[in-house]
């Protein structure tokens, strides 16, 4: 090697470990740029991650508030429909008694005799109460049954409220302990990279299901406000059914009494009559036997007279004044035993009558 071929290398070799010396330096300032730059990139990652975190924390509070709201809501208009109900219940229960007490006078009323078994406006008021009372029993028993199904549907709405109000707060408490995890927490597992996101939702259809949860939970309550309302009108308008048909049952009752107490008071004073008429014909039975037991002696002894004078010889049964005279009384008294006699027969048919009557 030559003198210059050997300068030469030295040349080389100096410029090269210079050049790899000054490489060296660029690449540690680089490295120390890029640690540097990924440590702030972790830290604004980490700040924003936390803001994000706070914010959903905050979207949390105020859902689960919204729901806490509509729960209170939905239990309170529960609690109405449940005294409604009672209310109903008892309803139910106080026309039992009316409904048995009118049957039974209807029963009762059965064993009327006579012209009394008549089918009166007492009659057509109890059975028309009878058939008010059951329909309105089945009106109330509807009423029950609506309110039934709708008191089912605001615990299922309140139950999905619940459910999710639990889910909500758990999923606070979760990212709660996820903000408090920091890059010091060295020992938390979860070195597994995660390639693609395990959700069940996005932020949109998340906040849908909570609006839709108090929406469903909002008309629910809506339609118990429009059913509250209708039961009231229906219990209101039972009980003034009730009331009417009561009320013109009572007004039958007291026309019939009254109409009974006339009547009765008639037959008193018809009675009165048809006895002095009786005590009156018998007196007058009894004048006519004294009169047909006068007549008949008397109408024999004519009679005999007669027949005394018949029994004169020959000629001397004469055809004269006395014979005529007699003849006239026997027919006059004739006559009066036959007139007495039907009276007498005509007073015994009357007297038989008026006993008839005042026995009835």
């Amino acid at each position: 090697v030559s003198p210059g071929e050997w300068r030469i290398n030295n040349h080389q070799l100096t410029s090269g470990a210079e050049y790899a010396h000054n490489a060296a330096i660029m690449m540690r300032t680089e490295a120390q740029g890029c640690i540097e730059e990924a440590e702030k990139e972790q830290v604004r990652r980490l700040t924003d991650t936390n803001k994000d975190i706070d914010d959903r924390l905050k979207d949390i509070d105020t859902w689960v508030n919204n729901e806490k709201d509509e729960l209170k809501f939905n239990v309170n208009q529960a609690h109405e429909l449940l005294e409604l109900k009672e209310r109903l219940e008892v309803m139910m229960k106080n026309i039992e008694t009316p409904l048995e007490i009118s049957q039974e006078n209807v029963l009762a009323r059965e064993s009327r005799q006579g012209a009394e078994l008549v089918h009166d406006a007492v009659e057509e008021s109890l059975l028309k109460e009878i058939e008010t009372m059951r329909r309105n029993q089945d009106k109330l028993m509807d009423e029950m049954n609506r309110l039934n199904q709708q008191l089912t549907r605001l615990r299922a709405a309140r139950h999905e409220i619940e459910m999710d109000i639990r889910n909500k707060e758990d999923a606070r408490k979760t990212d709660e302990c996820v903000r408090l995890l920091s890059k010091l927490s060295n020992e938390i597992g979860g070195t597994e990279v995660i390639n693609g996101l395990l959700t069940n939702s996005s932020p949109t259809t998340w906040i849908l299901n909570s609006q839709n949860l108090i929406q469903k939970s909002v008309e629910e309550r809506n339609m118990s406000q429009v059913l509250y309302t209708e039961v009231i009108r229906t219990m209101l308008g039972c009980a003034d059914e009730t009331f009417n048909v009561w009320y013109e049952t009572n007004s039958s009752f007291n026309t019939r009494v009254s109409e009974i107490i006339t009547a009765k008071q008639q037959l008193e004073k018809q009675l009165v009559k048809i006895t002095q008429d009786i005590e009156s014909v018998n007196k007058h039975m009894i004048k006519v036997k004294n009169a047909l037991d006068e007549k008949l002696p008397q109408l024999k002894l004519a009679t005999a007279r007669l027949d005394k004078r018949k029994q004169r010889p020959g000629i001397e049964l004469c055809h004269d004044k006395v014979m005529l005279a007699l003849y006239r009384e026997i027919y006059a008294l004739k006559h009066a035993v036959d007139m007495l006699s039907s009276k007498l027969h005509d007073l015994v048919l009357k007297i038989t009558s008026l006993n008839k009557n005042k026995n009835k």
